[in-house]
């Protein structure tokens, strides 16, 4: 459990009225997202909108009366004494206790270990995240209140007869075979795979065992079925022989690697000259859909083609008006690829963007992120593109009144259960673990504003 504050301490915080974080557990309100200090103020990324006093109260009476600064930005407010009184929308008569690392508005009687009047509970403590917190509410209702957002370390859960968050179980990713690696990936929600491969020709080295059919996993020219090269003897295709002497090349009528299906070989090493109908030769024999060219007079358009287009194909069939009529023949696949998501839609640009450590240890903002319109747009058709920026913003104060609009997190990812500094939300934290010392060090994050651009959609 993490070293709580002291009564002492909480005196001179609220004598001083700084606002100092000492364990690393804020307040329950996101000011982002919840009604509260920043909301419709002079957020300071948002694009010089002016505060009220009304946006910046928190609720809180006793954390001090918030206020919008002569500088549009809101202020935090001079905390009240211990055991002052206090009035909330939720209490009538209260009194302020500390509850975790702030101090809050309870019921009277709240800390004499009998549930009374307003209290939902009353364990005697000003403990956080152990199924009472230090105001007399419950640590959690429903599972929602445990969710820290993130897939790969499993769905935490509100144990609601003792109020307290369960850890959820981290996804196990295993990969298929020896010739793959397999990790959990936030941005997907789950396992990805990827191949061991060497020198990226799309083949595993045989010495990963039977999944393996690359004999020169160093090579990208050697792989199993792969054009035989010219004047050195080699096992090019895997198939147990070394050969040499002259190559077969196949004519490449627009040089984009591929011939025309069907096209017949010319044996000769080096490569034969240009002709005057075809500006190049590939040794990749058009054998296959997978290796043969739909157009080849269109450099554009290949087998495998990995660049998104935005204007229709030049050889679209007549009558053709579908976006893979129009589109699909730039791979050679028939089949539209798009190059932003379809069924992200209806997303909200003004939506919050949270801090957050992912699976493998970086820091990202998570919110929703796709199209703002109701359905995305077709291939060469622009619509608006919301998201998150990559990664927050660290500030260089230390506590939570020189970082408004921060998130305290811990400075390492807090999202594997084997951290040292693991804590989800609302989540009593073993072991130990005080922020700013040597072995879990903490820090004020905060993500800017989300990006609302114009965007047209690719496909290929």
């Amino acid at each position: 459990m993490h070293t709580r504050i002291a009564v002492t301490l909480v005196v001179a915080w609220a004598i001083t009225g700084c606002s100092v974080v000492i364990d690393g557990k804020l307040d329950d309100k996101d000011p982002e997202t919840d009604a509260g200090m920043g909301d419709g103020g002079a957020d300071p990324d948002g694009g010089g909108e002016t505060c009220r006093d009304a946006d910046c109260d928190d609720g809180e009476p006793c954390n001090g009366v918030e206020a919008c600064g002569d500088d549009g930005v809101c202020t935090p407010g001079t905390p009240l004494d211990v055991d002052a009184a206090c009035t909330s929308d939720s209490i009538g008569d209260g009194v302020c206790r500390v509850s975790g690392d702030a101090l809050r508005c309870a019921a009277l009687g709240c800390g004499d270990g009998e549930v009374s009047g307003a209290e939902e509970c009353d364990d005697e403590n000003d403990v956080d995240g152990d199924g009472c917190d230090g105001d007399c509410t419950f640590s959690c209702t429903a599972n929602g209140d445990c969710d820290d957002t993130l897939a790969c370390n499993g769905v935490e859960t509100c144990d609601t007869e003792a109020h307290v968050c369960v850890a959820g179980t981290p996804i196990d990713c295993t990969p298929s075979d020896a010739c793959r690696t397999s990790v959990c990936d936030e941005e997907a929600d789950g396992c990805v795979e990827t191949l061991v491969d060497e020198d990226g020709d799309g083949f595993a080295a045989t010495e990963l065992g039977a999944c393996g059919t690359d004999c020169d996993d160093e090579r990208a020219d050697v792989y199993p079925d792969a054009p035989e090269g010219c004047g050195e003897a080699r096992d090019w295709d895997c198939d147990g022989s070394a050969t040499s002497g002259n190559a077969i090349w196949y004519p490449d009528c627009d040089g984009d690697g591929f011939a025309a299906g069907g096209v017949g070989g010319t044996s000769a090493c080096p490569a034969p000259a240009p002709q005057a109908s075809c500006m190049a030769w590939t040794l990749t024999p058009p054998t296959a859909a997978a290796t043969s060219d739909c157009n080849d007079m269109n450099a554009t358009m290949f087998p495998g083609q990995t660049a998104w287009q935005t204007s229709a194909h030049p050889a679209i069939p007549s009558g053709a008006t579908g976006d893979a009529a129009r589109y699909g023949s730039y791979d050679c696949n028939g089949t539209a690829n798009y190059e932003y998501p379809t069924t992200l839609t209806s997303q909200s640009s003004t939506g919050s963007c949270t801090p957050v450590w992912d699976s493998r240890g970086f820091l990202r903002c998570s919110g929703d992120r796709g199209w703002t319109s109701a359905t995305a747009p077709a291939c060469g058709a622009t619509s608006t593109w919301t998201e998150c920026p990559s990664e927050p913003t660290k500030c260089t104060g230390s506590t939570s009144t020189t970082c408004l609009f921060h998130t305290l997190l811990c400075a390492g990812p807090s999202s594997r259960t084997t951290d040292p500094c693991y804590c989800p939300p609302r989540t009593t934290c073993t072991p130990d673990c005080t922020p700013g010392s040597r072995d879990c060090p903490w820090g004020y994050y905060r993500c800017g504003a989300r990006t609302n651009e114009s965007r047209r959609m690719g496909c290929r």
